[in-house]
This record gives structure tokens, sequence and C-alpha cells, in this order.
């Protein structure tokens, strides 16, 4: 206002500067808000693990992506003299250096919760197909315990059928012996 020469009035001045002020001074606010969001996050909530907290990281991330995209860069005049002025505000307001640090800071936190969850899942899992072993191998037992039940009765029946050498062929009772056995070994051996 004081280069101003004398014909050119205060309001012209207001209509050629204050758009640029007024966004500056928008940068800061939106950016301190996006601070004080950052700060009133509580390390119980960090430590929670649950889905809300995830959401809320994103959407800090997502609004500071959008001001950045939207303001940060943004041209508010074509003339030299506005544009300088405009830049003298950020650099002012410190709007850069506000918005790295905001970066920083939500970028650290979320890779820090990401970790946390990926922990957790690898945890998760790990626990599941332990669980998942126990389970096959009780099976398994079980199906032994059948197969020997079994072995165990057709020896049982086996025994008179050999003993019986009138009806049946020695050749007929070796293959009646050896069969089951045979596959009851097979069995065995992919269990």
């Amino acid at each position: 206002i004081e280069t101003i020469n004398k014909e050119a009035s205060i309001k012209t001045v207001a209509n050629k500067y204050l758009p640029a002020f007024i966004l500056a001074l928008n940068q800061r606010e939106v950016l301190l808000s996006t601070m004080q969001n950052i700060v009133q996050l509580e390390t119980h909530e960090l430590n929670k693990q649950d889905e809300e907290i995830f959401n809320k990281m994103e959407r800090l991330r997502n609004g500071l992506l959008i001001l950045q995209l939207k303001q940060i860069f943004y041209t508010v005049s074509n003339l030299h003299e506005v544009e300088l002025f405009f830049n003298q505000l950020q650099k002012s307001f410190a709007v850069e250096k506000m918005l790295m640090e905001n970066e920083q800071c939500i970028r650290e936190m979320h890779n820090l919760l990401e970790v946390r969850r990926n922990q957790e899942t690898e945890r998760t899992e790990k626990e599941k197909a332990e669980k998942d072993e126990r389970r096959s191998n009780i099976i398994n037992t079980i199906l032994g315990a059948i197969g020997c039940l079994g072995l165990f009765s057709f020896l049982k029946d086996l025994i008179p059928f050999f003993n019986d050498s009138e009806t049946y062929v020695a050749w007929y009772k070796f293959l009646s012996v050896t069969l089951p056995v045979l596959v009851m070994a097979y069995i065995v051996r992919l269990v």
C-alpha cells in the first residue's frame, strides 16, 4: 500500500492482493487444523489396531493430498506481482514446511500402523496353520486307529479261514491273506 501511487485506491489494492492473502491464510489454517487432528490421536487408539484408526489415517492422508493438489500449487493471479506476494505469504506462513511435516508425520504413523497390522495378520495366520496341523494330526491318528482295528478284525477272522484246509486252495488262501495286508500297508504309507 505504501508503494502505490496516489491515483490507485485502497479498494483496487484490496481487490488485487486480498485473494492471495486469504488463500495463503486458508492454507495455513487448514494445515494447522491437520496438525491438530494428528496431535489429537491418542496413543491407545494407535495401539488398538482397529479399522477405525486406519480409516482416520486414510482420511487425513487423502485430505492432505487434496490440499496439496488444490491449494498449495495454486496460481492466484496472472499478475507477476500478485504471484510474488502470494509466494512471499506462503513462505511467511511456512505453508510448504507445515505441509511436508504433516505428510511425513502421517506417512510414518500410517507405516507404523501398517507394520503392526501385518504382524498381527502373520501371527493370526501362523496360529491358524498350527491349529490346522494339530487337527490334521488328530484326524490321522483317529483314522490310523480305525485302520488298526480293521486289521485286527481281519486277522481275527483270518485264523479260522486259514485253518480250514479242506474248502479253500492254498493259492487262494495266500492271496486272501497278502492282498489286504498290502492294501493296508499302502494306506498307512500314504497317511
